[in-house]
């Protein structure tokens, strides 16, 4: 499994959006075992047009980092 240390994802994409592919992320360094403590998982940013504030709080309770728009 290859190291990221950061990954700029954006919110709307076809098939899934950013929150899901940020979860499945998140989800595929747990089944490897990798540092619980998180330390070692990438950093998010999430890269949007949308401002609502609902979408940014979304976002960081998925366990992204920052939300940039």
């Amino acid at each position: 499994m290859g190291q990221y240390t950061l990954i700029f994802m954006d919110f709307s994409m076809p098939d899934q959006d950013g929150i899901e592919t940020s979860l499945q992320i998140f989800e595929l360094f747990k089944s490897h075992g990798i540092d619980s403590n998180h330390e070692k998982w990438p950093y998010i940013c999430c890269l949007s047009a949308y401002t609502d504030p609902a979408f940014v709080e979304r976002a960081k309770n998925v366990g992204i980092q920052n939300y940039l728009f």
